[in-house]
């Protein structure tokens, strides 16, 4: 498998930009903040979500790369595996990048519409659900080792 990470920009200066334009429009001080993927985030059950390309793959009428690439973006990842068959990530309880991060699934994720209706409609007529990709968080509640790193192509194991 490999795995990328989505966006792959330096998040310190993206966050600083996007602070000052924010500042700017609302005409007060503002900051961005980021969290660490231990699940106590803004999201609900998870701090960090892992897709499948294949199994976007699978919910898309024609096999071009192109629509593929964009799909995935479309469910907004944290990490996006290529490998495997579809919703093989489904049956994983353990992820782990090389030997620094190591990730335990939480639950599978329940969609909302911000996938836009094409994909809703696929995936309820394919899986008879609205779920999709995986939900994860450090393994035990620890932390990542210290400067710990995922890069693309980085090794990933699962059980």
């Amino acid at each position: 498998l490999k795995v990328s990470i989505v966006g792959g920009a330096d998040s310190s200066a993206l966050r600083e930009r996007a602070g000052s334009w924010l500042s700017s429009f609302l005409g007060r001080k503002c900051r961005l903040l980021e969290t660490s993927c231990d699940g106590g985030n803004f999201s609900n059950q998870g701090g960090c979500l892992l897709v499948s390309e294949e199994s976007v793959r699978n919910l898309l009428p024609d096999d071009d790369q192109e629509a593929v690439s964009k799909a995935c973006m479309r469910f907004r990842p944290n990490f996006l595996v290529k490998g495997g068959a579809p919703f093989q990530e489904e049956s994983w309880t353990r992820v782990s990048f090389g030997k620094a991060v190591g990730l335990e699934k939480v639950r599978e994720c329940g969609r909302c519409g911000m996938i836009g209706r094409d994909l809703l409609d696929s995936l309820n007529k394919k899986r008879k659900n609205l779920n999709f990709g995986v939900l994860l968080s450090l393994s035990g509640g620890g932390a990542a080792a210290p400067q710990a790193e995922v890069a693309e192509g980085s090794s990933v194991t699962f059980s």
